[in-house]
Order: C-alpha cells, then sequence, then structure tokens
C-alpha cells in the first residue's frame, strides 16, 4: 500500500515538473515574458510606501527642499526618478506618480529581459525572471511601488550580466549615483566578488579596473548631484548617516533578534534551492567569494529597518552571476542542469511562502489587501489610494 502511493506521488510529481519544464523553457519567449510578470505582480500585490509620497513632493518642483522635516531630507539622494516623473509629466498627483513608476518598472524589465536573451542566452533571461519572481526581490520592489528600488534592480542586472561590456557600466553607474549612490556602491562590490568567483586568475586585474571605474563614476554623479541642487538652493542638511546614528547600532541589532529564524528564511525564500544545488558543484573558491558577497550585503541590510529588502536588492545581481556561470554538462565535475533546478524551485514556492522582515516583523504578500481596495473602490467610487489604507499602514507599523 506505502508502496504504491510513493508510486503516485512519484508520477505527479514527474508529471508536475514536466508540465512547468514545458512552460517555463519551451514556451514562445514573447509569450513567456509578459505572462511571468503578470504572475509576479499577482502573486506579490502592489503597495504604496509612505516614501512614496515624499518622492512625488519632490517630483512635483525637483528644484526646491519640498520637506518641512528635514529628517526626510535623506530622500534627496534618490533624485533620479523624481526628476524622471517630474520631465515626463508624472507628477500631478501621487496615482499618477505611482502607475508611471509600475509603467516604467515594466518597460525596464522587459527590455533587458530581451537584452539579456541576446547577450547572455535565453535560458539565462527566462531563469533571470523565475529567480526575479521567485525571490524576496520582487515583493520589495511591487511593496515599495514608487520608491527608487526597481532601478536598483535594473543596475544590478546591468553589473551581473553585462560586467564585460565597458561601454554600459560608466552610463548605468553614473544614473546609480543619482539614483541611490550607498546602494550602488554595495551593489558593485557584491557584484565584482561574484564575478571574481568565477573568473580565471589572469582576468582578476581586469574585474579590479571595472569596479574602480565604476565606483569613480558614482562618486561623481554623486557629487554632481550635490552641486547642481546647490545651484538652487537645496542644501541637505540631513543624510542617511544622520538617520542611522540618531537610533544607533544597538537599536538595529536589537530587531535581528525579534524573529532570527524567519529573517534567515526570507533573504531568499523558494531561491534557497538555487544555492543549496549549485554549492555541491561549485569550487571552494567560488563558495567563499560568494559567501563574502552575500555577508557584505547582510551586514548592510542589518543597519536597516527593512532588512530582508535592502538583503534581495543587494544580493539579486550576485544570484544572476551564479546562473550565468553554471556548470554545463560538458564541466568535469557532475552537475545538476539549470532548468531542473529551476523547475525545483518553482515547485517548492508553491509550498513555501514568500515573506520579507520589515522592523523585526515578517510580512508576505499584499494582494489580498489590494482586492479589499478595489472592492471598495467599486463600492464607494473612492479614488484607488493605496497609501492611506488604514489596514496596510497599521501592518506596516505607519
Amino acid at each position: 500500500m506505502i508502496g504504491r502511493s510513493l508510486t503516485v506521488v512519484t508520477n505527479l510529481f514527474e508529471k508536475l515538473s514536466s508540465l512547468i519544464e514545458n512552460i517555463v523553457f519551451r514556451s514562445r519567449f514573447c509569450v513567456f515574458v509578459p505572462i511571468t510578470l503578470a504572475m509576479t505582480v499577482l502573486v506579490n500585490g502592489i503597495w504604496v510606501s509612505p516614501a512614496s509620497k515624499r518622492m512625488w513632493l519632490l517630483a512635483s518642483n525637483p528644484f526646491k527642499n519640498p520637506f518641512d522635516n528635514e529628517k526626510n531630507e535623506w530622500l534627496l539622494d534618490n533624485y533620479l526618478l523624481p526628476w524622471l516623473a517630474h520631465t515626463m509629466g508624472a507628477d500631478t498627483s501621487l496615482l499618477v506618480y505611482v502607475t508611471f513608476c509600475l509603467f516604467l518598472f515594466l518597460f525596464g524589465i522587459v527590455s533587458l529581459a530581451v537584452l539579456v536573451r541576446r547577450q547572455n542566452g535565453e535560458l539565462v533571461a527566462r531563469c533571470m525572471l523565475i529567480v526575479f519572481a521567485l525571490s524576496p526581490v520582487s515583493l520589495a520592489t511591487l511593496g515599495w511601488l514608487g520608491y527608487v528600488d526597481f532601478i536598483t534592480v535594473f543596475f544590478g542586472i546591468v553589473v551581473a550580466l553585462s560586467w564585460e561590456h565597458l561601454w554600459v557600466l560608466p552610463l548605468c553607474a553614473f544614473l546609480m549615483g543619482l539614483n541611490h549612490a550607498s546602494q550602488g556602491i554595495v551593489i558593485s562590490l557584491v557584484a565584482f566578488l561574484a564575478h571574481v568567483a568565477f573568473a580565471p586568475e589572469n582576468a582578476i586585474r581586469r574585474h579590479i579596473g571595472r569596479l574602480i571605474i565604476i565606483l569613480a563614476v558614482i562618486l561623481i554623479a554623486y557629487f554632481l548631484r550635490d552641486v547642481y541642487l546647490t545651484s538652487y538652493g537645496v542644501h541637505q542638511t540631513y543624510t542617511r548617516l544622520d538617520y542611522f546614528h540618531d537610533r544607533g547600532i544597538w537599536y538595529y541589532a536589537s530587531l535581528v533578534l525579534e524573529v532570527p529564524g524567519l529573517l534567515w528564511y526570507s533573504l531568499f525564500g523558494a531561491v534557497w534551492i538555487l544555492l543549496i544545488a549549485w554549492v555541491p558543484q561549485a569550487s571552494v573558491r567560488s563558495i567563499l567569494l560568494v559567501s563574502a558577497a552575500f555577508i557584505i550585503s547582510l551586514a548592510s541590510a542589518l543597519l536597516n529597518l527593512d532588512q530582508t529588502r535592502v538583503f534581495s536588492l543587494l544580493t539579486f545581481p550576485v544570484l544572476l552571476v551564479v546562473i550565468n556561470n553554471w556548470p554545463s554538462a560538458n564541466s568535469r565535475h557532475s552537475c545538476v542542469p539549470l532548468r531542473k533546478v529551476v523547475v525545483w524551485m518553482i515547485m517548492g514556492s508553491l509550498i513555501l511562502p514568500k515573506i520579507i522582515v520589515w522592523h523585526g516583523k515578517p510580512y508576505g504578500s499584499v494582494v489580498y489587501h489590494d482586492i479589499q481596495i478595489g472592492v471598495q473602490y467599486l463600492l464607494d467610487r473612492q479614488e484607488l489610494n493605496f497609501y492611506d489604507d488604514k489596514w496596510l499602514n497599521k501592518a506596516f507599523g505607519r
């Protein structure tokens, strides 16, 4: 009886695996991309963070300081997105601004998927979208819609998969310096470690040169942003360092102890399956350098209230580098095919919940609350307003 049950379960598992593999890897690319992105949005839901309202205020007039409270001035570091929204006329209301961010994200991720397909192959492009959908980075991106996280994701994709294209890196680094310089610096460093993990020893010097160029351009862009704002009389008196100093390191350290088990799980979610499958077939050098990249990202994340969100943004390019350098069937060591691992991840995501830890508390998808807001709109005919939803603000400690 037990043997027959195991046989039935095994057959069901194999049929489901085959079905998922056919859908993910044998469907037409032009069909796969929109369906994957649509499912990503539907599964994660959308929430507009309070920072988005302040970003919209900055977009309304990016040539002056819109903040009455100086403790909001750290958002002046994120100048690129408000300036783009102002230039495109997407600053008339918060809803228009957030909608602009959603369409810019979708346009950007589709464009990058097409670019990666041409440059790195269709397998890498498909895996990139799947890992984005399954990892916490998608929940962080759509859960903080209106903030600059999706541009950080774009930069992570470029430094992960276009590292050898020297003409692309300075341009993207300059934009990242205007968007979020501190995240750009950390992402560049961890991406460098990931590339070195798989590079031959005679290529390490070349990778160091690329890192120096990226970091220099990011700092130059940040300096020019400061000069530009100063020319309009905008003086930033409260920075991210001040924001951290006000709370102190012990406050952030205490948050780690709130839900330590969930925090470790939330770092990758179902993508832990990818890493567990990669480790046995990786070299010791690759494991050490990739682990160093993760440790640097974790150290940065633990100095923030939104630990999982920051960690997922910083480590997403590292995951892409691992995928792009996955051992082939022709390698000297036995390896698990990347396709099979991706199928395992998808099947695991059907069981394993995706969560993020924010302010020491776990949160999941907000799609149910999006439905509530939609129903309220249909009944009351009120303007769609994700930011002022009382349940969400209470749930996220606002």
